[in-house]
């Protein structure tokens, strides 16, 4: 047995190493302290798309762009003059080089140099990163579009609490103004009521019968306050006649409280599933909103069709448009109509009405509805 460090010398000969070096994944260049190409492997003849035999003899400046050329040239040479042995390139930046067609293309390089009694050569090793540039690039465009989508949706949440209390505050005054006043009214009306049927007489039964028709009265006031605000929280013509019915409805409603002149439009033998009733009643009811709030509008026009398999919900009015309106705050409430729609694949755009004044919502849902018989 040979001592350990006094073994069978295996270092690889010439022919060894020119076997790896034309084997190689990535380009091996070297040049002579002239800098011009003495060895060009077979992976640099398919980076640069030269053959070996064209690139032998020519300078490094043939596969840098220009604006590189002269940077390229001086780090080279002071590589050279050191006393250092390897080094990694473009460690601060990426590294461009120019292939023989023109293009640009990013590259991972290290560079080495070898000094021998016949001459110094430096070997710089090249690797093509296009692919892992374009991920790179893609991954932050995903990033920042993930972020910006994690923002709206924060302040899709945050208005939406808003809107959340603002409703509530609204019943509870619904409820305070209307109802309770109502309610108290009847209490009081029973009270008096009673009193009289203490005092029994053709006076007091007069009395007594006016009474109880102006208890009716409060009543009657009372049963629609109650069915007002549970239409406003559910409407239940969507439960019974289903959206067609509700969007003539709500645009009715719509147009005898904002003094609009509406027009509506729509299909009512459509048969729309009944989980997409919703979200689309409440997009509707949304856009009317804005309509009243931002628009100045004098007209408003809803149409629900059926337009090449694609349901579609269109809102127009003659207001001021978006355009003219940059003030009028219709991201958040897009956002929200796209989030409704997002898991039936919809589609919600706003623009200005083509040629005319006004703006335009656009609402696509994809579904495969049939058509029935009327109701």
């Amino acid at each position: 047995m040979l001592p350990p460090g006094h073994g069978p010398d295996v270092r690889p000969d010439a022919t060894h190493i020119a076997a790896i070096v034309e084997s190689a994944m990535d380009a091996i260049i070297t040049i002579d302290h002239d800098q011009r190409v003495v060895l060009f492997n077979p992976a640099a003849e398919r980076m640069f798309g030269v053959p070996a035999a064209d690139a032998l003899g020519h300078t490094l400046d043939r596969f840098l762009p220009d604006r590189f050329r002269a940077s390229h040239h001086q780090h080279v040479t002071a590589f050279a003059e050191t006393n250092v042995t390897r080094r990694t390139m473009g460690a601060l930046r990426t590294l461009m080089a120019l292939r023989a067609d023109g293009t640009e293309f990013p590259i991972e390089a290290s560079i080495s140099q070898v000094r021998a009694p016949e001459g110094r050569t430096l070997t710089v090793i090249l690797r093509d990163v296009s692919e892992r540039v374009r991920a790179d690039v893609l991954v932050a465009e995903y990033t920042r579009e993930l972020e910006h989508s994690r923002s709206e949706l924060r302040a899709l949440s945050a208005k939406l609490q808003e809107t959340r209390e603002t409703e509530r505050a609204s019943i509870a005054r619904e409820v305070h103004d209307r109802l309770g006043q109502s309610l108290t009214a009847l209490s009081l009306g029973l009270d008096r009521l009673y009193q009289d049927l203490d005092r029994p007489g053709p006076a007091t039964l007069a009395v007594a019968r006016k009474e109880c028709q102006s208890l009716a009265a409060l009543v009657q006031d009372a049963i629609k306050g109650s069915r007002r605000l549970a239409s406003e929280l559910h409407p239940a013509v969507l439960d019974h006649l289903g959206l067609a019915a509700a969007v003539e409805w709500q645009v009715q409603e719509f147009g005898a409280r904002s003094g609009l002149v509406c027009h509506v439009d729509v299909d009512s033998g459509l048969a729309i599933p009944r989980e997409v009733e919703l979200p689309l009643f409440r997009v509707l009811q949304e856009a009317l909103t804005n309509i009243a709030r931002h628009a100045e509008a004098r007209t408003a026009i809803v149409s629900l069709q059926l337009d090449d398999d694609t349901l579609a919900l269109v809102v127009e009015d003659d207001g001021r448009g978006v355009v003219e309106t940059s003030a009028r705050p219709v991201g958040l409430g897009l956002l929200g109509m796209r989030e409704r729609l997002v898991d039936f694949g919809g589609r919600v755009t706003l623009s200005d009405r083509p040629a005319v004044k006004g703006a335009r919502l656009d609402v696509r849902v994809p579904w495969p509805v049939t058509r029935r018989e009327a109701r």
